[in-house]
C-alpha cells in the first residue's frame, strides 16, 4: 500500500470571485483548461492541466477560511482504495465515501487532524471524462 502520485490540488473561492480566479489561472498563470466530467460540470469553477497533474478551482459555500468545512484539498492517487478503507478503519480515522462519483474513478475523503481535506482516488480506466 502506497500513495502513487499527487493527482490534483483543489483550490476554492467564493462565487463572487470565481471569474477573477479563473482568469488568473488561465490568463496570468498560463494554465490550459480541461473539461470537467459531466457529473461535475454544473458545480461551476474550472479545471486546468499542470504537467501530469491538474489544478481544480471550485466555488466554496460559506466561509472559505474554515478549513474544517472547506472543499480545498490535495488528491493522492492510490492503487487499491479498498485497502485504504480497511487501513483507515484500523487506524480509527473516519472517512467519507464519494457522493458525486466520477466515471472511471473510485474515491473517498478524509480530514487530517487540523481539518484539512484529503482525497484518495483509484483510477479504474485512463479516460476520466
Amino acid at each position: 500500500m502506497k500513495i502513487q502520485a499527487v493527482d490534483h490540488i483543489q483550490v476554492t473561492t467564493t462565487s463572487s470571485r470565481i471569474d477573477d480566479v479563473l482568469y488568473f489561472y488561465q490568463q496570468v498563470m498560463g494554465l490550459v483548461p480541461v473539461a470537467k466530467p459531466d457529473v461535475l460540470a454544473g458545480n461551476g469553477g474550472g479545471w486546468f492541466q499542470v504537467g501530469d497533474q491538474q489544478l481544480h478551482v471550485s466555488i466554496e459555500k460559506g466561509d472559505v477560511a474554515d478549513a474544517a468545512q472547506s472543499k480545498r484539498h490535495i488528491c493522492y492517487r492510490v492503487d487499491d482504495l479498498n485497502h485504504w478503507q480497511d487501513h483507515l478503519d484500523a487506524k480509527g480515522v473516519p472517512w467519507q465515501p464519494d457522493h458525486q462519483p466520477i466515471p472511471g474513478c473510485v474515491r473517498l475523503f478524509l480530514r487530517d487532524p487540523a481539518g484539512n481535506r484529503i482525497e484518495l482516488m483509484q483510477i479504474l480506466c485512463m479516460n476520466r471524462a
